[in-house]
């Protein structure tokens, strides 16, 4: 894969919030700063979903991997010893 995502170096925490948003977790347990850390270095994204609840607008920030990442992702877990997330 040209561009291929890089997951070298990443720190313990930085692996636990990666899978935690592959599988949907959306990063709720996840120290901002470590998610940060990754959309940084292009491994996930940030989104806003706006929900209404009469005049209340509540703005929910939620992550999620592109499909390249994701698919790369599964190839490097692969190859990792296994991990107790």
């Amino acid at each position: 894969m040209d561009n291929a995502p890089s997951f070298d170096g990443l720190s313990e925490k930085q692996v636990e919030a990666l899978c935690n948003v592959a599988f949907g977790g959306q990063g709720g347990f996840c120290n901002p700063r470590t998610l940060t850390s990754l959309a940084d270095r292009g491994l996930i994204e940030r989104y806003v979903e706006e929900h209404r609840q009469g005049a209340l607008i509540f703005a929910i920030t939620k992550w999620a991997l592109p499909l390249p990442v994701h698919i790369a992702c599964c190839e490097w877990c692969s190859k990792q010893p296994l991990m107790d997330l």
